[in-house]
Order: C-alpha cells, then sequence, then structure tokens
C-alpha cells in the first residue's frame, strides 16, 4: 500500500481481502502487509506520509485483533528523512515512530553509502527489536485529528508540489541513474493529477473550510512525476530539501487552529519530526536554486523553512552547515544554470560538464548518505 488514502483506509482494503478467502473456504490466520512510505511522501509531503503510515500500522493491528489474524507488517524505508531516515544514527526515533512494524526493507544503496558496519548494526538492531513492546492502538479521536492534520499538510504540500515539479524534473535527467528502477518518471503514473488523489484527502477530513481549500487545489500540470528517488536526489541537488516543503505553512495553521498544544501532539504522533528536519537542515540552501527553480516556488519554501524553525525552536547552531558539501552544491550550480540553457558553458565542452555533474551529484549524495 503506497497512497496515503490507501494507507489510512487499509482495514476496508484488507477486508475486501478477508472476505474472499472466507468465501474460499480458506482460514487466515496471519497476514503480512507491504506499508511504503517513499511515495507517499513524494504525492503528500512527509507530515502526511508519516501519519498515514502510523493510522496503517494501528487500523491493520485492530482489524487483526477482531478477526484473530496475527498481523505482521512490513515498511520500507530509505535513508533519507523524506523517504522514512532507517539509518544506525536513527534507529532509535524509528522504533519510536513506527512501533508496530514487525519487518523493514533496507535500501541497497545503505551499504554503499553508509558502510558495511553501520549496515550492520541496522540490521542487528532490527532483529533485537521487539516490534511490539511499545506499540499501542490510536484512539479514534487521535485518528480523527491526524486525518485533519493530513488535510492540512497535504494542501501546503500539494500546492507547492505542482509550482515545483517542472523545474525538478528538468534537474532530474542529470541524477545518475545508479539504480535500475531509478527512471525519469514513475510508471503508470503519467502526469501530476494522476499522483494525487486531493478527492480522497477530502473525504478524510471533517474541517469545511479546509475541505473547500483542498478542491481548489490544481493538480492539472502537464508534467511527468519522477520516481520518489529522482525526486528527492534532485530536490537535494537545487538546495531544497523536500522534507520541509509545506511544512512551515502546515506548522502555522495547526498553531492557529490548535495552539502548541495541537503542534505537540503533531510531535506525539510523529516524534523523529524535529530530527528529521534538523538533518535536512544541514543540506538546506535556497540560494542554489535561483535561476533554476521558479521565483514563486522559491519564495513559498523559504516561507516553509522558515517557519517550521521558528515553531519548532529548530536554532541554526543545530544544523551548522557542512562546509565541504555546500562548496560541492555551490560549484554545480553554474553546471546546472548552463545544461538548463541560462547562461553559458563553462568548459566549452558539454560532455565534459555533465560527466562532472554526475561526479558530483554522486559525491553530495556519498556525503548525506543517500542519493535520494
Amino acid at each position: 500500500l503506497e497512497g496515503v488514502p490507501s494507507l489510512v483506509n487499509i482495514d476496508k482494503i484488507i477486508n475486501e481481502y478477508y472476505e474472499y478467502m472466507c468465501s474460499k473456504n480458506y482460514e487466515l490466520k496471519s497476514l503480512r502487509v507491504m506499508l511504503a512510505r517513499s511515495d507517499s511522501a513524494m504525492s503528500y509531503g512527509i507530515v502526511s506520509s508519516v501519519l498515514a503510515v502510523r493510522i496503517g500500522i494501528s487500523t491493520i493491528h485492530k482489524w487483526g485483533q477482531e478477526h484473530d489474524v496475527e498481523i505482521a507488517p512490513i515498511l520500507g524505508c530509505g535513508a533519507l528523512p523524506f523517504r522514512g531516515h532507517l539509518t544506525a544514527e536513527n534507529i532509535e526515533n524509528i522504533f519510536k515512530t513506527y512501533a508496530g512494524v514487525k519487518t523493514f526493507t533496507i535500501q541497497s544503496g545503505l551499504k554503499y553509502d553508509h558502510g558495511s558496519e553501520k549496515t550492520k548494526e541496522v540490521v542487528n538492531r532490527l532483529k533485537e527489536n521487539n516490534y511490539m513492546e511499545n506499540f499501542k492502538l490510536l484512539s479514534e479521536e487521535d485518528i480523527d485529528l491526524m486525518k485533519e492534520y493530513i488535510g492540512i499538510f497535504s494542501k501546503y504540500y500539494i500546492d507547492l508540489f505542482t509550482k515545483i515539479v517542472p523545474d525538478i524534473v528538468s534537474i532530474g535527467r542529470f541524477i545518475p541513474k545508479n539504480r535500475d528502477r531509478l527512471a525519469t518518471s514513475k510508471s503508470g503514473l503519467q502526469y501530476v493529477r494522476e499522483a494525487i488523489d486531493v478527492s480522497e484527502i477530502l473525504d478524510l477530513v471533517k474541517d469545511p473550510k479546509l475541505k473547500e481549500e483542498l478542491s481548489k487545489l490544481n493538480t492539472d500540470v502537464n508534467c511527468s512525476v519522477p520516481r520518489a528517488i529522482n525526486f528527492t536526489a534532485s530536490m537535494y541537488t537545487v538546495g531544497l530539501t523536500p522534507e520541509f516543503m509545506g511544512v512551515g505553512r502546515g506548522l502555522q495553521e495547526i498553531n492557529e487552529k490548535y495552539g502548541q498544544s495541537g503542534i505537540d501532539k503533531l510531535i506525539e504522533f510523529f516524534p523523529q519530526l524535529k530530527a528529521d528536519l534538523i538533518f535536512a537542515a544541514k543540506y538546506t540552501n535556497t540560494h542554489i536554486s535561483k535561476g533554476i527553480v521558479n521565483q514563486e516556488s522559491r519564495y513559498i519554501y523559504k516561507e516553509d523553512f522558515k517557519l517550521a524553525c521558528h515553531l519548532l525552536k529548530i536554532s541554526p547552531s543545530e544544523y551548522s552547515e557542512k562546509y565541504f558539501y555546500h562548496t560541492l552544491l555551490k560549484s554545480i550550480r553554474p553546471i546546472l544554470l548552463h545544461l538548463n540553457g541560462n547562461e553559458d558553458e563553462l568548459f566549452n565542452d558539454t560532455e565534459e560538464e555533465l560527466k562532472i555533474l554526475k561526479e558530483w551529484i554522486i559525491k553530495l549524495g556519498k556525503i548525506r548518505g543517500s542519493l535520494g
């Protein structure tokens, strides 16, 4: 299950399967369900993705208890926060955020970007973890609140995503295809409007004003949708880490509607949010995207970044700039500008520029611990 709507409505989907198996006189005793973090984050943003996964984990366990079926969820995570933040350094936060998940799938790149020792540490910690030890079913009240939060954060994320994605697609063609699955566009999802189902988000929320605002979102963008890996790598390459997209404005609305207690509840639902954003902030540089990403998107992104840091009390000292990383980031900017047709070439040799660009993009990925 990949999308936010399907994760939230997981019990309805599983129940159809259960009833079908019963009709075939098959007794279902156990069930493994695969949940995905990457695609839901790319379509609806990091906060909506995490909240939907949390709801999905709780809902499927409750369904299992009611039907006497043992549930063993599987969660697919990447190394960067936008795609799950499954690393040795963040493993405790993973256990807090995703209690109730029995199995985690690990990106193959973890071994190459983090090293074999760190990868073994992750594997051993996952093996040792008692996945049900800290698991608690979410209350109906909390689930209802989380659905409202999903509506709020999705609204702001989609607003920015639809504006920025055409520019990001143009960067995606320069991302090295280090994996067979790293294609330019996502198979089966040709356009933005097919990747984002606003109508199903509408069904989750109760606030009439929020419903109206969601219904007015324009997802009719004539642009192919990149894969989550490509999208994440492209955003990092232009210094706009995707973790902040929609988050600042979403937090501001929650603060206005629910006060500080509303933000505290969000942290309760998403314990690693601040850690995710502090990590991403170390690699954020909004100056790099000038001339590459349209001005409106850059302005909105900077607002999200500023508000998120302010409302979560993230100080600059917590995300001190990684000097060599940002030096590389600044160095690739003129190459990106030229290859996008915005500046003159640097070396009178486009092929050489492409070679250098791809080498440096790979190096940037190595430094932050993942390409995308």
